[in-house]
């Protein structure tokens, strides 16, 4: 009925506390759509309960929305200039944001590093279809602290493209813990399980 009440709670991962109240609104109507916008830091379990009169009607199902980490790449340069070839060297530093309770469990974690490489003898070519685990002779550095939120490592690669264009792509991955510290999502990805993987692929953990 118009004037009776939606909230919405909100349970944190790792769901030991009691939900909290998230979000309310207050029907104009009988039947109208609605909507709720959160920001979470962490997985948490959503559900939306319908009032009237202070006792709930109503309870919608729950809904868990998950939270990814942030990466930030910064880095490479052209292998066209002099020194450069026939062997192409390329460094990129990555930069990962976390919530500050994950840092301990994220950036211990093992990197694997998926490379591709294509070439061309009549000019750059188009990217690569497939990244192998482990091409490019990648080297991870030591993963260094930047802030309760933050940390880094670097990434060098090495790859012969002799006097041809070349196009090269990378994607690094972490495996995903969400079941110990409530981040990114549930399960295996295929990060470093997978040997081959295409370029387009959206996610990998």
């Amino acid at each position: 009925m118009a004037g009776d009440h939606l909230r919405l709670y909100a349970q944190q991962f790792p769901f030991k506390k009691a939900p909290v109240l998230a979000g309310h609104i207050t029907l104009s109507r009988p039947t109208m759509p609605y909507s709720f916008t959160v920001t979470p830091t962490l997985a948490t379990r959503y559900q939306v309960k319908l009032f009237a009169s202070d006792a709930a009607q109503a309870a919608s199902a729950r809904a868990i929305v998950y939270v990814g980490a942030n990466l930030r790449a910064l880095g490479g340069s052209s292998c066209n200039r002099p020194g450069q070839r026939p062997v192409c060297h390329q460094t990129w530093r990555l930069r990962m944001f976390v919530p500050p309770s994950t840092l301990r469990t994220e950036m211990p974690k093992r990197w694997f590093v998926y490379f591709g490489l294509k070439l061309s003898a009549t000019g750059e070519p188009s990217p690569p279809k497939f990244l192998k685990l482990g091409a490019g002779n990648p080297r991870v550095s030591t993963p260094r602290k930047v802030s309760a939120h933050e940390y880094a490592v670097t990434i060098k690669f090495t790859f012969r493209i002799g006097n041809k264009g070349y196009f090269y792509e990378f994607d690094p991955c972490q495996r995903d813990t969400e079941a110990k510290d409530g981040l990114n999502l549930p399960g295996s990805h295929g990060c470093g399980t997978l040997k081959v993987i295409s370029s387009k692929r959206r996610y990998i953990g």
